[in-house]
């Protein structure tokens, strides 16, 4: 298991208390309510921050895939987590005044970027739960992880499986309103495999690669990262 995997265990385990557990780098549970009262709670969720000097809103995109669960009739079902980290200046507070640096902050009361996955195989049943908390750092940056089964369409032929040939699926994440004039979305890091323990599938090769595109619609791009999951049957 990777540096990477522990960071990210030991947050998935921060985000999932209930409470708003207290340490040095949080301060008091009076510090922490204080924050909320003061500077949490004034944000609205409804309106999506500004991006640095102008620039659009940069979003960080990455996937960690916890197992392949199954490729059956086309639809590739996947067990990941994904991470998104982004900046909202109007977050923004001095340590110094509330003797807390970082906040585990539920997700219903922060704005949330509307990162999809495109060609999902499932019906849409809404956003990720709203209890599930993030981490907001006193100057604003946001890293929220978010773990989910995702089932989605993967084209082959049952030829390839006979051939024990390698099989690419294709899983695109983008904003479903935001064109790349307002939010700009970045590779975060490579795409890790945290496990790769399915019976009939061996994972080959996890990428990622963001794209660009220009639909005759509209006049602006729009932005996505395109992750490439190649497995081979056992």
């Amino acid at each position: 298991m990777s540096y990477r995997t522990c960071v990210w265990i030991l947050f998935v385990f921060v985000s999932f208390s209930e409470f708003y557990t207290t340490d040095a780098l949080w301060g008091t549970g009076e510090d922490t309510t204080a924050l909320f009262q003061t500077v949490i709670k004034n944000v609205p969720t409804e309106v999506a921050p500004d991006g640095l000097n102008g620039e659009p809103l940069i979003v960080k995109h990455s996937l960690t895939l916890v197992n392949l669960v199954a490729l059956e009739n086309n639809v590739l079902v996947l067990n990941l987590w994904e991470s998104m980290h982004w900046q909202n200046p109007r977050l923004q507070w001095s340590p110094a005044m509330f003797g807390v640096k970082e906040v585990s902050v539920p997700s219903r009361l922060l704005w949330q970027p509307d990162i999809l996955l495109y060609f999902s195989a499932e019906e849409y049943k809404g956003f990720p739960p709203g209890d599930l908390n993030a981490l907001v750092q006193h100057d604003g940056n946001i890293s929220f992880i978010i773990p989910k089964i995702t089932k989605s369409y993967c084209a082959f032929n049952n030829g390839d499986i006979a051939a024990k040939a390698e099989i690419t699926c294709m899983l695109r994440f983008g904003s479903w309103t935001r064109s790349g004039l307002v939010l700009n979305l970045e590779k975060y890091y490579e795409p890790e495999i945290m496990n790769n323990d399915n019976p009939r599938w061996n994972v080959t090769s996890f990428v990622a690669e963001k794209e660009v595109i220009h639909y005759q619609c509209c006049p602006e791009t729009f932005v996505s990262i395109v992750y490439k999951l190649t497995i081979l049957p056992l």
